[in-house]
């Protein structure tokens, strides 16, 4: 099918593509590039976005309700607000990217990469987070009640008047995260509480699936900035 001119299908080359507002309601656009695509308040209820590239794309308040994201690239991506309850983003890599307010309610991001990602005031409630990497995250006022984040690694994560109730933290590491104010009524808390110097934070995405973040012209100077202090970050590990 075509929307506002552009081919909608798997594979599609959608770079830059200016979408926003558009149906795209069960889409398949698994492995499609859509690298700075414009996306902000379309329908991508249950659309199918599997290995697709959505590097900087802008997601702002789009309706992604039980979409699947499985291996999705969403470094820098714009969600804020975005609705994605019951949606599958398994092993997504979202380094970055601004999901402030977005609604994760039931999600499913086991293994997902939310390094350095911006999560203020999210709705996470009953989201599976199982071995989830979010380390250095903002997590503050974000409604985690009920999550299950067994094996988690929340290294130096912002949780700061953050609703952990019920929630299941089973082997997490909470190492230098920031608890002020935090519900943690009856949360399951066998956690790890000493700094772990960020270890397993470049498993997955950056490590064992040799998914390093490719470099795009867009935001290029940005891009080769954090690339230095990516460089820099691990020598200081290993030395």
């Amino acid at each position: 099918m075509e929307v506002n001119g552009y081919k909608i299908e798997s594979g599609a080359d959608l770079v830059l593509a200016k979408l926003e507002n558009a149906d795209l309601t069960n889409a398949n656009l698994a492995g499609a590039d859509l690298i700075g695509a414009n996306l902000a308040g379309a329908d991508l209820i249950g659309a199918n976005l599997t290995n697709a590239d959505l590097t900087n794309a802008n997601l702002a308040g789009a309706d992604l309700i039980g979409a699947n994201l499985t291996n999705a690239d969403l470094y820098y991506a714009n969600l804020t607000n975005a609705n994605l309850e019951n949606a599958d983003l398994t092993n997504a890599y979202l380094a970055e990217a601004n999901l402030t307010g977005a609604d994760l309610t039931g999600a499913y991001l086991n293994s997902v990469f939310l390094g350095y990602a911006f999560l203020n005031g999210a709705i996470l409630t009953e989201a599976n987070l199982t071995e989830a990497k979010l380390v250095c995250s903002a997590l503050d006022h974000a409604n985690l009640t009920g999550a299950n984040l067994t094996g988690a690694n929340l290294y130096y994560a912002n949780l700061t008047n953050a609703n952990l109730e019920n929630a299941d933290l089973t082997g997490a590491d909470l190492g230098g995260a920031n608890l002020t104010g935090a519900n943690l009524t009856g949360a399951k808390l066998d956690v790890i509480l000493e700094p772990s110097q960020g270890e397993g934070f470049f498993d997955g995405p950056l490590g064992s699936d040799d998914r390093r973040r490719r470099m795009y012209e867009i935001d290029q100077e940005f891009s080769d900035d954090f690339e230095n202090w990516y460089q820099k970050w691990i020598e200081g590990l290993t030395n």
